[in-house]
């Protein structure tokens, strides 16, 4: 098993260039730890993120790494231009020595997509439309594409990125439609949500990827064998009741920023974890407690879940810099050797009939 880090990097009442110095630290002690990737999310408008631009926060991180991957989870494609996107991401494929993994999606926010003034309704369209002019621009010395919101005629592609024929795409795993085409286009999967939810989607997408592999030969994929991933927060200290003291308060915190946006809307955010701090523990989404405890839990999930990649969200609402750190540490030394052990391919699944 392989592990990264999920980040939201969301508001802490602090000075934000505390923040951004902090994370970074975070960042280069995991990759000194061994983690395999770094994963960001983008939104907008809500303090649920103080790194709306993933590409800035990314460029600063790869100047100060040398070995672990770093991407997104995910870009919204229907917020970009797509030759703007295609010139950044091989900026980054570059600067970061060829480590860039690059996360697309949709999105699910509409209000976020209206701060933009862009269609939300028009998302699933606008979302092809980015990624096939990405497609195009990562393997063609020239760009011709049309459609209702882009025309390119004979764009000259003068940039491409280290990585050849581009760096590895993720995709996150939701819904009927998302282990399709992440298998249908050579994409990593990472999903979230409670144990029998998260087995059942990594269950399915290893079946559709052993189905098509001739659609990931068409979209030229680099990827051979897929990182399934979960997403789970945890929190690390020496005790129990040290832990449950510090990530109670940090979990409900950092759920308020989650939610902000929605509820200011008159919404609340259709995901598949919970507000509240109990429930998100007894479904698995959030491990909390000393290395023994999480260690057992996290091994536990691993057997019923069979992900090859955990994802972890180390940093999150209240918790300080330096219990961050803390947690981090007893995760390295006392939880990551046994769970680095496990191992679980994409191989046992049966293939599935393609549509």
């Amino acid at each position: 098993m392989k592990f990264g880090i999920f980040d939201y990097i969301d508001a802490r009442g602090e000075p934000l260039h505390k923040t951004y110095e902090d994370r970074l630290a975070l960042l280069q002690a995991a990759e000194a730890a061994g983690f395999y990737g770094y994963h960001l999310t983008e939104h907008h408008a809500t303090p649920l993120s103080m790194t709306p631009s993933p590409s800035v926060f990314l460029a600063a991180a790869a100047r100060e790494t040398r070995r672990i991957r770093l991407g997104t989870l995910l870009y919204l494609l229907p917020l970009y231009h797509p030759l703007r996107l295609l010139e950044e991401l091989c900026m980054l494929d570059h600067l970061s020595g060829g480590r860039l993994d690059i996360g697309v999606g949709r999105g699910i926010s509409p209000m976020e997509f209206e701060t933009y003034g862009v269609d939300f309704d028009q998302a699933g369209a606008d979302y092809e439309h980015v990624l096939n002019v990405l497609y195009q621009g990562f393997t063609q010395d020239r760009i011709d594409y049309r459609c209702d919101r882009f025309t390119f005629k004979d764009v000259p592609v003068v940039i491409r990125p280290l990585q050849r024929p581009h760096p590895p795409f993720w995709y996150g795993l939701r819904g009927d439609h998302g282990p399709v085409f992440a298998a249908q286009h050579g994409m990593h999967g990472v999903t979230l949500g409670p144990d029998e939810k998260v087995a059942n989607m990594l269950a399915t997408f290893r079946a559709h990827w052993a189905t098509y592999a001739g659609d990931r030969k068409r979209h030229r994929s680099p990827v051979e064998t897929p990182h399934c991933g979960v997403m789970r927060a945890i929190f690390i200290a020496d005790t129990d009741a040290e832990a449950e003291r510090i990530a109670r308060p940090a979990y409900k915190r950092w759920f308020e920023s989650l939610a902000w946006l929605w509820v200011e809307r008159g919404s609340f955010p259709p995901i598949s974890i919970s507000a509240d701090y109990d429930q998100s523990k007894a479904a698995g989404t959030l491990v909390v407690g000393s290395p023994n405890t999480v260690g057992r839990a996290l091994t536990a999930q691993a057997e019923r879940i069979k992900q090859n990649y955990l994802v972890l969200m180390l940093a999150f609402g209240s918790l300080t810099h330096a219990q961050e750190m803390r947690s981090l540490a007893l995760f390295k030394t006392e939880i990551m050797p046994k769970l680095a052990a496990m191992d679980y391919e994409v191989s046992p699944a049966p293939a599935l009939a393609s549509a």
